[in-house]
């Protein structure tokens, strides 16, 4: 039986260096995609398995070199999958999805590698695995005939399965049998790529490791460890430093990615019902409120720290040690409107690092070890008119998210460029790429001699003094832009 489709379907089947999703790598990638109207185009690629972070080629586990029979060597001369990433997505892009066990393996590992590409590289791919259809062949013969592909094939096709654990031969199979099984079962299944795509999945997970997935209301769960079982709202609006232990632990960078969304989605709906509250709390509120936010962070009397302890730790271009604190932190892009008192603003550019390891009086050796990510951002400066520079105000601390690897650093054309534009069309103020990891690492153990860091904490190296940016004597409103990777990381207006 012929596919009834109303829009390409593509199978696709997957060798790789190994069987771990978050570290091993496709090194065999075949694409088999059938048109509405019946036309097959097919696409295989040999890949070389990249290594991002040591800049090398990845070796193959002997045990899958045993399955498939492909050698290192042979992949010495071929593309990175941030080569081909383009000609991948153009396949991928209006195609539904087919493969045989693909939910479990293929379709994780396809996801990683775009992840890496966005991760380690300046390329950022406009495609969303999650959003398609997936049609899992071997889970409806799992549940008609539990079997492998092998047997399907045989079962299903009436012939011998050649050459099986090649990724084209066994992506050619795996249409052939989907087509088999509607001609067998046409009582059960439909000829419909949503209907199939329903009839073979079994878990309903958000990412495709399976550490989140969807229960019977439709809400996103955690399906493994102390949380199991409790929705991913609880768990956040409870322990939101779980997610951060998700950021900084050995999960692949979907299943990350997902956590991810979720804060942010959960961050917006914090901030929509505080908007939309204007009912002030009563004095018997205002002192519960207190007392819980004092028991969960410790109050301004205590020893151990404060409410507002202050955790982003700015390492000045002459070397000293300041704080600002979070409420000065501005990563949304809102526009700046300038108190009345305030005449004029300076700006900082500045390297920063995000802290995954608490630690004090860290030393030059393990430096290294208490960062994970990297970027770059601007600290503003007031100047009140009484020529007074405030260097702690709300919202003045422009340090931007997403943030970037730090193997960024390490090449010489990824820029950081600010531009203003005060009326008389944009313009370049500062750029440079001379960030680096030593500059980070240097500025982490100076700090630490000074202030305790903790997991989460921002560490900022500034790339120069105070610069002068804009006065209400120049201009009622100044748009400042800054870009790095060739990607933006912050548009807004200082309106003043």
């Amino acid at each position: 039986m012929n596919l009834d489709l109303q829009r390409p379907l593509l199978f696709f089947d997957i060798e790789s260096t190994g069987l771990n999703i978050a570290t091993d790598s496709i090194i065999e990638l075949s694409f088999v995609k059938v048109f509405p109207d019946g036309e097959e185009r097919v696409k295989t690629w040999r890949v070389r398995p990249w290594d991002y972070v040591n800049r090398c080629q990845k070796a193959i586990n002997p045990s899958a070199m045993a399955v498939h029979g492909i050698k290192d060597e042979e992949l010495a001369g071929c593309r990175r999958f941030c080569d081909i990433i383009d000609e991948v997505t153009s396949w991928l892009e209006d195609s539904d999805l087919s493969g045989f066990n693909s939910t479990k393996f293929d379709l994780p590992m396809l996801a990683e590698e775009i992840e890496r590409v966005r991760k380690y590289t300046d390329r950022k791919p406009d495609i969303n695995l999650h959003e398609k259809r997936m049609v899992d062949v071997q889970n409806i013969y799992h549940v008609l005939e539990p079997r492998n592909l092998k047997a399907a094939y045989r079962f299903y096709c009436g012939a011998e399965l050649e050459n099986a654990h090649a990724a084209e031969a066994d992506t050619k199979a795996t249409y052939e049998v989907l087509k088999a099984q509607l001609d067998r079962y046409p009582e059960t299944l439909r000829n419909d790529v949503e209907f199939l795509a329903n009839f073979s999945e079994r878990q309903r997970s958000v990412d495709y490791a399976g550490r989140l997935a969807l229960n019977d209301k439709k809400e996103v769960v955690i399906t493994f460890g102390k949380h199991r079982g409790k929705t991913a709202r609880e768990v956040y609006m409870s322990e939101p430093s779980y997610f951060a232990w998700i950021e900084n632990g050995e999960f692949t960078l979907d299943t990350k990615r997902q956590f991810a969304l979720l804060k942010q989605q959960f961050d917006r709906e914090k901030r929509k019902a505080a908007a939309e509250s204007d009912e002030p709390l009563n004095a018997a509120q205002l002192k519960g409120a207190v007392n819980r936010l004092n028991g969960k962070f410790g109050s301004s009397s205590d020893k151990q720290g404060s409410l507002f302890y202050m955790n982003i730790v700015v390492q000045t271009y002459d070397g000293r040690v300041q704080c600002r604190p979070d409420t000065s932190w501005e990563r949304e892009d809102r526009d700046l409107f300038a108190p009345d008192f305030i005449s004029a603003y300076d700006f900082v550019p500045v390297l920063f690092a995000r802290i995954c390891k608490a630690g004090k009086c860290v030393g030059g050796k393990f430096a290294d070890r208490y960062y994970d990510a990297v970027n770059y951002g601007i600290l503003l400066d007031a100047i009140t008119v009484s020529g007074e520079t405030i260097r702690i105000m709300d919202r003045t601390s422009v340090l931007p998210f997403p943030m970037y690897d730090r193997v960024t650093l390490e090449n010489g054309d990824n820029i950081f460029s600010l531009r203003l534009d005060s009326g008389n069309g944009p313009r370049e103020i500062w750029s440079t790429c001379a960030g680096s990891t030593s500059m980070v690492e240097s500025a982490i153990c100076n700090v630490s001699g000074y202030v305790s860091l903790r997991t989460g904490d921002i560490v900022a190296v500034c790339l120069s003094g105070g610069r002068h940016l804009i006065s209400r004597e120049e201009s009622g409103t100044a748009a400042i832009s800054g870009t790095f990777c060739g990607n933006m990381l912050f548009d807004f207006n200082i309106v003043m």
